[in-house]
């Protein structure tokens, strides 16, 4: 729901540009629940976990407006690839598990990344926990304590949300 109430936010007409199509690139690591997330913010029942092979990509309408995305897989061997995908004026959802002991290794990577893209020309970055139901209460106010400094830091992070798509939370 925060990712859409984002996008809901740049559909309304005081934020619209010109364009009505965003690139939007959802990076993190393997079996962090990008596909799935994607499954969810679509309405779509998602029942395969096979892993995905470089990038998928698909289309659709979210509030108006036409969302190209790129799926990156989670394998550290394709990084290098991607940044040849990376591009200003988009959209990037850093997804991480929230029981990945090493999720702020994964999201300082990705942000790295993307600050070295020209965010002067409309980058913004949700970071996006999920599996919120594999953690307790404390744990997730834990990481969101620990991740807003990290994040408030960063210019180019519009939100930060936990979500679990099993149980529709987030």
């Amino acid at each position: 729901k925060s990712i859409l109430s984002y996008l809901q936010d740049l559909a309304r007409p005081e934020n619209k540009s010109q364009w009505d199509r965003m690139k939007v690139l959802v990076v993190g690591k393997e079996s962090s629940g990008k596909t799935h997330l994607l499954h969810c913010v679509q309405g779509i029942e998602f029942t395969n976990s096979k892993e995905t092979e470089g990038i998928s990509l698909m289309s659709f309408s979210q509030s108006g407006t036409h969302l190209n995305v790129f799926d990156f897989g989670g394998r550290k061997a394709f990084y290098p690839a991607y940044e040849f995908f990376l591009s200003p004026r988009s959209l990037y959802l850093i997804v991480f598990r929230m029981d990945d002991k090493e999720y702020i290794e994964t999201i300082l990577y990705w942000l790295k990344i993307t600050n070295n893209i020209d965010s002067t020309r409309g980058t913004k970055v949700i970071v996006v926990g999920t599996h919120l139901d594999k953690v307790t209460q404390d744990q997730a106010n834990r990481i969101t304590k620990e991740l807003q400094q990290v994040l408030h830091e960063n210019r180019n992070v519009a939100r930060f949300v936990c979500v679990s798509c099993i149980k529709g939370q987030g």
